[in-house]
């Protein structure tokens, strides 16, 4: 007689990619000779190999930039900064940015994408202020993150106020 083991297969989740805005409302206008200042988040019951920021103005060229762990990684967070000056953006353009992010399944790796960040531009400030360089100075004064893990934790508590209703929604109409 041998020992029996029981084995349950799970599949593979597919990753989750998350792009907020740092400092600001999601689709917020910015300045053109500001910094937009980005939290991503990407996750994975395999681990994350690759987490690629794409961003551009709408309708030019989109450019890459490269968020990916060392390791795969179960979680990813990153800060990104993008200086619109330095994109040429100008008022009335409109910069669209997102995480693309491909999962470490050894068969056929899993890709997801977050919701796409349309940012409309302002004309720069007039106040002859650098922008970009207080933008940047306070985006290293800050944890990129503090504003990320405050936005899940709502959503997660939207969430568990929605499923405790639901439950009892539920159980009323048992009744």
């Amino acid at each position: 007689t041998g020992v029996m083991y029981r084995a349950k297969l799970v599949a593979d989740a597919p990753p989750e990619a998350l792009l907020l805005r740092e400092g600001a409302a999601d689709q917020a206008p910015a300045r053109s000779d500001g910094v937009v200042a980005l939290a991503a988040q990407a996750s994975d019951d395999l681990g994350v190999r690759r987490a690629l920021l794409r961003y551009g103005l709408q309708g030019g060229p989109e450019q890459t930039l490269d968020l990916s762990p060392e390791r795969p990684a179960t979680l990813v967070r990153a800060p990104a900064a993008l200086d619109l000056a330095r994109l040429g953006a100008k008022a009335g353009d409109v910069l669209v940015c997102r995480l693309a992010v491909i999962d470490n399944f050894p068969l056929t790796p899993h890709h997801a994408e977050s919701k796409p960040l349309r940012i409309p531009i302002l004309e720069a400030d007039r106040k002859g202020e650098p922008q970009a360089e207080a933008a940047r100075d306070r985006l290293e004064q800050r944890d990129p993150f503090q504003e990320l893990v405050r936005r899940m934790q709502a959503a997660a508590e939207a969430q568990r106020k929605d499923e405790r209703k639901n439950g009892a929604d539920a159980a009323r109409k048992k009744e």
